[in-house]
């Protein structure tokens, strides 16, 4: 019997020396805001020991008190020599009760630690929740292009005048925003009005990141050439590499896609631009396999989504797009995947990653929340304010550090052979 005593003492202190290690790990973690998740998953850990703790205690006592009865009502002899010699007294029985109360207080001890910890990682994590630090801007809806799977489609025209832009990021920078992604629509629409923010976002706020998204076919060596020093990311949408099926998708009809491309990622290399490619699989483009395309065109990021329904965008055909017709099942979305993941450059996204976990700006400056059901916006914060507006939407914070929101996206990180092919800086061939 005093094996099963001090079997259950030694698992004791076991348990109490994880509790006590996991809760400087999870205050060291609170650190940093990546690590947040890390730590809510060290605390969640120490609540199961805790109840691992509760357990023990309880079998201990059950068994001091089933020992005690036995020893007291047996012989003397009995009392004297338990399990191969081992004495085990009344007074091993209360100096074995006395380690169990000093135990209790050291774990009320470390519970109090823990409500403390627990309490410091919530308030962290609410803090840093309200940092808008990377945010996707939508100066216009216009597009050149008709792409079927389109979530954020030309509904209005409206785009805002350039000095209430500028107090937009102005605010936004102020509230803690480190990179911002313009996209539309088609912003190259609008080359003056990039070329503003641009300069804007970088002499004037010092942002540490800027990047556009675009379809590429607006896009000039000249305006390369005029604003590079401005710009750290140029993402392209790449949907395919067969003319027919950019057709059939809606992007263009001259065929020169693929041409422009691999000129574009020229530029940028020449330019000293970050190159970037986005790509929505959907019912005509999942069976393809990009693998040679991307390797020679090597960007540093290939950021591969799961065509997505967006209620109030292009749920249905009541919505300038109906992207119901598109949409991949999940073993076509799994074998798009397959097929390209050895590629180092490859950042996949499903429908559940792209969940809230992007913060979005509509052209009249509103936070706009694309999660479930129908799609909401944000007063604009421009009369609100970037808190109270980010108040009215959801952004999961979790998730978009789970997807990888933060990354090397300076040019400052920019080094020779990065990228898909590990490659060279020779032009590329088309």
């Amino acid at each position: 019997m005093s094996s099963i005593f001090f079997f259950y003492r030694d698992s004791l202190q076991l348990i109490l020396c994880k509790a006590l290690l996991k809760l400087v790990c999870t205050v060291v973690g609170v650190s940093h805001p990546a690590q947040i998740s890390f730590s809510c998953v060290l605390l969640q850990d120490l609540k199961r020991e805790y109840e691992i703790w509760l357990n023990i205690q309880a079998g201990l006592a059950v068994v001091a008190r089933s020992e005690r009865r036995r020893i007291l009502e047996g012989p003397y002899s009995e009392r004297a020599h338990i399990e191969g010699g081992k004495s085990l007294s009344d007074q091993a029985i209360i100096s074995l009760l006395r380690d169990l109360s000093l135990h209790y207080l050291l774990v009320v001890g470390v519970l109090t630690i823990f409500i403390i910890a627990y309490q410091q990682v919530f308030n962290e994590f609410t803090k840093e929740s309200n940092i808008p630090v990377s945010v996707n801007y939508f100066p216009s809806r216009k597009c050149n292009y008709t792409c079927g799977f389109c979530f954020h489609t030309d509904t209005s025209s409206y785009v805002l005048p350039i000095d209430e832009a500028k107090r937009g990021l102005r605010l936004l920078k102020e509230a803690g925003m480190r990179k911002l992604n313009i996209a539309g629509g088609e912003p190259f629409l609008y080359p003056r009005l990039l070329t503003e923010l641009l300069q804007y976002g970088k002499e004037e706020l010092d942002m540490e990141s800027i990047s556009i998204v675009s379809n590429g076919s607006k896009i000039t060596e000249k305006w390369m050439r005029e604003n590079c020093q401005w710009l750290d990311i140029l993402a392209i949408s790449c949907v395919s590499f067969d003319p027919e099926t950019n057709k059939k998708i809606g992007r263009g009809d001259d065929g020169g896609n693929v041409i422009r491309l691999f000129r574009i990622a020229n530029w940028c290399r020449e330019y000293g631009i970050k190159f970037k490619l986005n790509t929505v699989v959907n019912v005509h483009n999942w069976n393809e396999d990009m693998s040679a395309e991307i390797e020679k065109l090597a960007p540093f990021r290939w950021k591969v989504f799961q065509c997505l329904l967006v209620a109030g965008e292009n749920e249905d055909a009541s919505r300038l797009r109906d992207a119901r017709t598109f949409l991949v099942t999940d073993e076509q979305w799994k074998t798009f995947c397959n097929r390209h993941k050895h590629l180092p450059c490859y950042v996949p996204e499903d429908t559940n990653a792209m969940a809230s976990s992007y913060l979005l700006l509509d052209e009249y400056m509103c936070f706009l929340d694309k999660g479930e059901g129908m799609i909401t916006k944000s007063e604009s914060i421009l009369k609100v304010g970037v808190q109270k507006a980010m108040g009215q939407v959801v952004w999961d914070k979790g998730s978009f550090l789970d997807r990888g929101g933060i990354y090397d996206w300076g040019r400052s990180d920019m080094m020779q052979g990065s990228g898909c092919s590990g490659g060279s800086n020779e032009k590329l061939q088309w």
